[in-house]
Parts: structure tokens; sequence; C-alpha cells
């Protein structure tokens, strides 16, 4: 078996392929909008909880909140730039991305 694009595995057998099955995966974690002005809006999928953490460029540590369902978050403290955020949750998913705040 191989991984291929877009979630797909691809088996090999005699150096051929036999089958193709798609994975589809919902999203743990939605964060909008992006670019946001004064506050984001967190979505997290299910009965899940994690920690949410925002990092500035240079890796310092701004926000370190516990987060289940749906949430808002301030940000109109938070200068204008681009942040990284990682979600961790307690089912051992961890989620990355970056947001954009524009004042």
């Amino acid at each position: 078996y191989i991984a291929g694009a877009k979630g797909r595995i691809l088996k090999i057998s005699n150096a051929s392929f036999t089958s193709i099955n798609t994975i589809v995966s919902q999203p743990v974690f939605t964060i909008f909008p992006n670019p946001a002005s004064s506050e984001i809006k967190m979505n997290l999928i299910e009965t899940n909880t994690g920690t949410f953490y925002m990092y500035n460029t240079l890796g310092g540590l701004l926000i370190n909140t516990e987060i289940s369902g749906q949430q808002n978050l301030n940000i109109q403290n938070i200068a204008s730039g681009i942040y990284s955020y990682r979600l961790i949750c307690k089912n051992g998913s961890v989620v990355t991305g970056k947001i954009v705040i524009q004042h």
C-alpha cells in the first residue's frame, strides 16, 4: 500500500494497481474568519475538548486556553500580523495552522 494524493490509498500487487480506496476525513477543528479583526470563532467538532495555543512569529506564546464545542476569542489587543496556532485535543489529535489578524 502507498499513500496517494487527496487521502487515497493505493494497493499495489505484482507491480500493478489493484484497487483504490478513498479515505474521507472530517475536519476536527475550524477557525474563522481568516483574516480576522476583532474576534475569531473556533469550532471543535463533536464532543472533543482541547487546548488552543497561539504563537507570534518569534514563537512566543500569546494565548493558551481550553476549548470545547464552539467558542469565540477576543483578539482586539493582539497586533496585526500573521500568527500560528496549535490545538491539542484530549483524544490525541493535533491541528496546526496560521491566522492573519488585520485591524
